[in-house]
């Protein structure tokens, strides 16, 4: 399988800032309908200074299978994942988390191998 996409919020991903015109609009968070529609999009790694992501940012990414937080749990927006069902997988040290974010299960990313 490809690697895990990294999102950087510092340098943004210029890949999807090319083909999806979003310029540098990455500050901690992760904006509405950021990564809608990314067809090819399977693994991706959310870094611990991200702290909102909005509505439909993933929605309809019908092939992303899994996202690893690296930080506290962001900001709790519905339909962040509508048309999507990726496991959410979070650091065990990490705070904020529920069994349940944007209506997507969480696990600890110790599970993850075990699947």
């Amino acid at each position: 399988p490809p690697p895990p996409f990294f999102f950087h919020p510092h340098h943004g991903n210029r890949a999807a800032q090319e083909s999806r015109g979003l310029g540098d609009v990455y500050k901690r968070q992760i904006k509405e309908y950021a990564f809608s529609q990314c067809k090819n999009l399977n693994h991706i790694i959310i870094p611990n200074d991200v702290r909102e992501i909005e509505s439909h940012a993933f929605s309809q990414c019908e092939n992303l299978k899994t996202i690893t937080f690296l930080g506290d749990a962001p900001k709790n927006v519905s339909n962040v994942f509508k048309g999507s069902e990726p496991i959410l997988y979070r650091t065990k040290n990490s705070i904020g988390w529920k069994k349940l974010w944007s209506g997507r299960p969480v696990r600890l990313l110790s599970e993850k191998n075990k699947n």
